[in-house]
């Protein structure tokens, strides 16, 4: 697999990361204990694979707790990482639901993960990111992170 790099406008001198001015590539994945606990996490790597930022966090408790909205706000926590950090990134997701409904290939149907989906494509386009589906044997750290209980 290549990626082409398209280097970000030299803008900032004050650059808080340690990281080329090039996309870097996000892993985001999901987890729930259907109507208990969601739990979302990140990982931002440079091109050659070095750890920028790792996190991880709950998405939902109780009936919002779904594979599916945890799913959505790894990408959207993900996504807020980009902009905060001034960063364009290849999103990576083993949710084909969410990458199909936020690049719009699939229409994204009413109810709680509408809102979600809307908040994803918003900030992938003021990213200037891009959000592919990867199959889960290539998602294991962000898999392992949502998989640890959090405290």
């Amino acid at each position: 697999m290549s990626y082409a790099f398209v280097p970000l406008p030299d803008e900032r001198d004050d650059f808080p990361l340690p990281v080329p001015r090039s996309e870097v590539h996000v892993f985001a994945d999901g987890s729930a204990d259907k109507g208990v606990e969601a739990r979302y996490a990140f990982v931002v790597m440079t091109p050659d694979g070095a750890v920028l930022h790792e996190e991880r966090g709950r998405a939902a408790l109780n009936r919002g707790a779904t594979n599916n909205v945890a799913e959505y706000v790894a990408v959207i926590k993900a996504l807020k990482f980009l902009k905060a950090h001034g960063l364009v990134g290849i999103v990576h997701t083993d949710s084909m639901n969410v990458k199909r409904c936020v690049t719009g290939e699939w229409e994204c149907r009413p109810g709680i993960l509408k809102p979600l989906c809307e908040k994803a494509q918003s900030l992938l386009e003021a990213t200037g990111s891009t959000i592919l589906w990867i199959p889960r044997s290539l998602n294991k750290h962000a898999d392992a992170l949502t998989k640890a209980r959090l405290r």
